[in-house]
């Protein structure tokens, strides 16, 4: 995007000058690409006037233009569409020098002579439009050198912003950053609502799904004018051909908000508008003169018989504006930003418009563009405003978000005050202040009460009791629910003292509060639906406000059993007495430990990429300057030591499994509900997709074997035996109602092959070693896809750490696995919560004694409490080497290592050594050691 500084300008009550600016908009995030200055002109580049224009003889698309500097008349060759007879243009006569540094001469072409140059502003280095020659409206000498012409009215910054950033696109969005990041303020217009008569018959919107607002003004009009000349230089600058008042004006205020606008020529279209998809192969012949087959999935703006535009991207040829129009319908919308991108790329046209509407454009915009453009109107092209039609299609919701002042610090390393946080962010717009849970309550005192209000019908001027709570606690972006059922069902248990912000509970039957469910919402805003198992009916609540006084929106009381109806209603302070004595009271509820911690911001309309606590911050940390942010690493949340020791255990994990030969896969997060079923795992809680993008990927996982099984048996036709690893994440829904579903990161190997419980049992003990710790295994028997008696659970005291186990055998026959399989499967954050770094010891410096004893193992003993018994001998360290097992009776080979500290051990000593270990093992545990 090509920004005239002037015009930036223009939105700011002091200029700061192009190096503010500049440093202004790095700080913002918007890349400077590149600036262009106005260049010291030759001397020889003068004002001239065009005499006559006459056709080349041998080139349809050349002129011969014979032009005056006053003194000399020359003759030149010149393709330019927009030379015209007793115009002002720039003429570079023979020997100048243009500013790229190219050379004018004397030249002949197709057999004419060309005496110099016309000059389009691109040439001039004035910015990047070509189409045609630079044209002066007003009256210059001629001869005058263009050097003294141009000032820094001419100086362009070329731009590049962000995606989600579509404020940014327009000059008063660019110029409220710049202001945050300069100390100047903003210039903005106040908004004076056009006083016009209303027709209904404008338009028909038949897709309002694709449609967010549409609105047309019908205008009579002068069309034959021009824009003035400041109006021209500004779109020239910033790449735009100038055409006639109309035209410029919508261009104009596209670029000054970034709401594109169209008009139309009324005696062009027959009826009304109809916004719709196109039918199929339909034709439109647009703005660029290409004639365009049409598909059931392009948006149209069509009259009654044919389309006139594609909505969002390009005009149609028929209904362009004219010197002779008379009339014009003003169009400005709100139009889905996927649309308007797949109609573009499907037709490979990509305009200013397609690329603003592509990003997404707030509502809001269009009433604004709406002012904006009938003022220019009626002031530049004698335009009289005749009837409109706005139609809004969504309910533009107003953005709370809270920022606690101790996580920002604790994210930002910055230790500021809340009132300099709140400085910042009125800094960049955003209605911020210190949330004071107590001074908001009352502040609504006195208020009508409603019940059943909500905010899209009643905004803040009645209440009913839980619309109160409700909407106070939104303002920090805390979602407690809509309802008082909901808001008893969501809140935590106060068992001790109240404190302000607590709301408190009274039971009692009443239509509004008569449901049996509740909504929450996602990090991204979606509403999810929650059953309430409460048999309690929830029928009045209040906030407590400290002082024994609670304030709540009330018409009744609920006594003896009914509600009867209060002296007084509306938003009332009442005593705390008269919920705690309340034979119906529930109790209180608490949704946040410190509401002090709180910043409440509300975010300006034009900011669609604020959606979070996060975004606070950056915007904030951007104001402030990323410069003043200390060089540390942020607080860590995650239950381990630091961000390095994560990160290096996970780290040597996969390396662990690599050097086992392990493969690592990564698969899709998603299960269908075949794979549901054939993994038994119908009784599990999944949590499902709303829009998933086929049946296939219905389901988020809670294991990640299946998806690695299925692996297993798209490759086992390259290997016999091999083994999988992948480390990711699953997903719970909470058991608690309210929280968001848990993240899980797993661990997984799965193994096939003839030994694949072995494979995978190895895995484990190399996995322990690792640790350092210990883990206890316990028959496990809630792992649908394991064998039923050949599976095992991983715990170490009451802390689930995992599972393994054979693969069930219907489930290997189901997928056709030529091998018996394993698996693997290890919650990392509790393998990571028993890690215990390896504490060194030097090296014995004598050799250590080695030998083999093969164990009768008697019924009932596990291999767990034979190596437990075996690592609390002093000196000694054995392993797992054999087994066997024959008529009922187990033996287990196992190799010991005796260690020395002090001296080098004989024979003697290694066989009273060995003596006194089968001793204790016949002892203590019953075990005989055969020779």
């Amino acid at each position: 995007m090509l920004v005239v500084l002037d015009w930036l300008e223009e939105y700011l009550n002091d200029k700061p000058g192009l190096d503010q600016v500049i440093e202004a908009m790095d700080k913002a995030g918007v890349e400077v690409e590149g600036v262009y200055r106005p260049p010291n002109f030759d001397t020889n580049i003068v004002v001239a006037e065009v005499l006559e224009v006459k056709p080349h003889s041998d080139a349809d698309k050349l002129k011969i233009a014979t032009v005056s500097d006053g003194n000399n008349k020359y003759s030149i060759v010149c393709g330019a569409p927009n030379v015209a007879k007793n115009q002002h243009v720039v003429l570079a006569r023979k020997d100048s020098v243009l500013p790229d540094g190219n050379k004018i001469e004397k030249t002949t072409i197709r057999g004419e002579v060309s005496e110099g140059m016309l000059c389009s502003p691109k040439e001039l280095n004035l910015g990047e439009y070509h189409s045609g020659i630079m044209i002066f409206n007003e009256d210059i000498n001629l001869g005058t050198p263009i050097r003294g012409l141009f000032n820094s009215d001419y100086t362009v910054i070329d731009i590049k912003t962000a995606a989600n950033r579509p404020d940014l696109q327009g000059y008063k969005g660019l110029a409220i950053e710049i202001a945050a990041h300069t100390g100047v303020d903003t210039i903005m217009d106040e908004d004076s609502p056009l006083s016009i008569r209303e027709d209904d018959d404008l338009f028909t919107i038949e897709t309002e799904e694709s449609v967010q607002s549409y609105s047309l003004i019908k205008l009579k009009i002068n069309a034959s004018k021009s824009s003035p000349t400041w109006m021209q230089r500004r779109l020239r600058l910033s790449g735009i051909k100038t055409i006639n008042a109309v035209v410029d004006i919508t261009n104009y205020c596209m670029l000054s908000l970034g709401q594109p606008m169209h008009a139309f020529d009324t005696n062009k279209i027959k009826d009304r508008i109809h916004v719709r998809f196109a039918q199929k192969d339909e034709k439109l012949t647009t703005l660029d003169g290409i004639n365009r087959s049409l598909t059931v999935e392009d948006l149209v703006i069509a009259d009654n018989s044919k389309p006139i535009g594609l909505a969002g991207v390009i005009g149609g040829e028929e209904s362009e504006i004219t010197e002779e129009t008379k009339e014009i319908l003003l169009e400005s919308a709100t139009f889905d930003a996927s649309t308007v991108r797949k109609t573009a790329q499907r037709h490979t046209v990509r305009t200013d418009a397609s690329a603003r509407f592509e990003r997404g454009l707030p509502t809001q915009l269009v009433i604004q563009a709406n002012e904006l453009a009938c003022k220019l109107m009626v002031e530049y092209a004698d335009a009289e405003l005749v009837s409109h039609k706005h139609q809004l299609n969504i309910w533009p919701w107003v953005r709370h978000i809270g920022l606690r002042v101790s996580r920002f610090q604790d994210i930002s390393s910055l230790d500021l005050k809340k009132e300099e946080i709140v400085a910042e962010l009125k800094k960049l717009h955003f209605d911020a202040s210190v949330f004071d849970i107590v001074k908001e309550a009352r502040k609504h005192l006195g208020k009508s009460y409603k019940i059943g209000a909500n905010f899209k019908k009643d905004g803040v001027e009645a209440f009913d009791c839980s619309y109160l709570v409700d909407y106070i606690y939104s303002l920090i972006g805390v979602n407690v629910g809509h309802t008082a059922l909901g808001q008893y069902e969501l809140g935590r248990v106060v068992e001790g003292e109240l404190i302000p912000g607590d709301v408190l509970f009274i039971e009692g039957v009443i239509d509004k509060s008569a449901t049996d469910h509740y909504y929450i919402s996602d990090s991204n805003g979606n509403k999810i639906k929650r059953q309430l198992d409460s048999d309690k009916k929830v029928g009045h609540n209040g906030i407590y406000i400290g002082g024994d006084k609670v304030i709540t929106a009330a018409e009744y009381i609920y006594s003896d059993g009914k509600w009867e109806k209060r002296a007084s209603s509306g938003v009332l302070e009442v005593d705390v007495s008269e919920f705690l004595n309340n034979p119906g009271y529930l109790g209180a509820r608490r949704y946040v430990d410190n509401l002090n911690d709180y910043i409440s911001a509300t975010v300006p309309w034009w900011r669609p990429d604020v959606n979070i606590e996060a975004d606070l911050f950056e915007e904030v940390v951007k104001t402030i300057g990323l410069d003043k942010l200390d060089a540390t690493l942020p607080k860590w949340n995650v239950n381990i030591d630091t961000p390095d020791n994560y990160w290096r255990r996970f780290r040597l994990i996969r390396h662990l499994l690599r050097a086992m030969g392990l493969f690592e896969v990564t698969t899709y997060p998603f299960i269908s509900p075949r794979v549901v079923e054939l993994f038994n795992l119908q009784d599990y809680d999944h949590l499902k997709l709303k829009n998933p993008r086929s049946k296939e990927q219905s389901f988020l996982r809670r294991s990640l074997v299946p998806q690695m099984l299925l692996s297993v048996h798209d490759n086992q036709s390259y290997r016999h035996e091999f083994g999988f690893f992948e480390i990711a994440k699953t997903f719970t829904p909470s058991d608690k109602r309210g929280e968001l579903p848990q993240e899980i990161p797993m661990l997984t190997v799965v193994y096939t092959g003839d030994k694949a419980l072995s494979r995978v049992k190895n895995c484990l003990d190399q996995l322990i070693k690792e640790v350092g710790g210990s883990i206890n295994l316990s028959p496990s028997s809630d792992i649908p896809f394991l064998h039923p008696s050949r599976r095992s659970r991983l715990e170490q005291g009451e802390l689930y750490i995992g599972d393994y186990g054979s693969i069930h055998p219907d489930i290997n026959h189901h997928l056709k696995l030529s091998k018996d399989s394993a698996a693997l499967e290890i919650d990392l954050n509790a393998l990571f919560a028993i890690w215990t770094d390896p504490r060194f010891e030097p090296i014995p410096k004598y050799q250590s004694g080695y030998r083999d004893l093969t164990l009768a193992i008697p019924e009932g003993l596990s291999w767990q409490d034979l190596n437990s018994y075996l690592s609390s001998i002093k000196d000694i360290k054995s392993s797992f080497k054999d087994y066997f097992s024959k008529d009922g009776v187990k033996k287990i080979t196992i190799h010991v290592e005796l260690i020395s500290k002090d001296k080098t051990l004989k024979d003697s000593d290694i066989a009273s050594k060995i003596n006194e270990i089968e001793q204790g093992l016949k002892r203590d545990l019953n075990i005989i050691v055969e020779h």
